[in-house]
């Protein structure tokens, strides 16, 4: 890990701490913060659509619900499926736009909580669900 990286990674990190006691979203999913966890992703998406392709061959048309940066997505659409990106992030939309990705926004405070035309095979939703209240965590499910 460079020294850059790692700089980063502490800053944001205090960014998201800071913005959990203070309670404002944007400095709890900071663009610092944000990059960090895309980072990862997209070191994992591969594996990940890999075992999703595996486990549900007939899924063709997915929806990713809470998509952070889009690296899954991108990684889906890279080996042949269609994918919608939903995320309540405007800095995670834009991640995911800027890689190609059909990026929505995504609000559990709203009825509907986003705008799917249509339908999909397959819903996916990684790391999202632990980061909610339990009345939103009934909404997502």
């Amino acid at each position: 890990m460079t020294w850059k990286r790692f700089l980063r990674m502490g800053i944001g990190r205090r960014l998201s701490v800071l913005g959990r006691k203070l309670h404002i979203d944007w400095l709890i999913y900071n663009p610092l913060h944000f990059y960090h966890f895309h980072e990862a992703a997209v070191r994992n998406a591969p594996g990940v659509i890999a075992a999703i392709r595996q486990l549900f061959p007939d899924a063709h048309q997915l929806v990713d619900v809470g998509a952070g940066s889009g690296a899954f997505a991108a990684e889906a659409q890279r080996q042949g499926l269609q994918v919608i990106a939903l995320e309540h992030n405007r800095y995670g939309r834009r991640l995911a736009i800027r890689q190609g990705v059909d990026a929505r926004s995504f609000n559990l405070n709203r009825h509907p909580p986003a705008s799917l035309e249509g339908g999909a095979d397959l819903a996916y939703c990684v790391e999202v669900a632990e980061h909610l209240t339990p009345m939103l965590g009934d909404r997502l499910v």
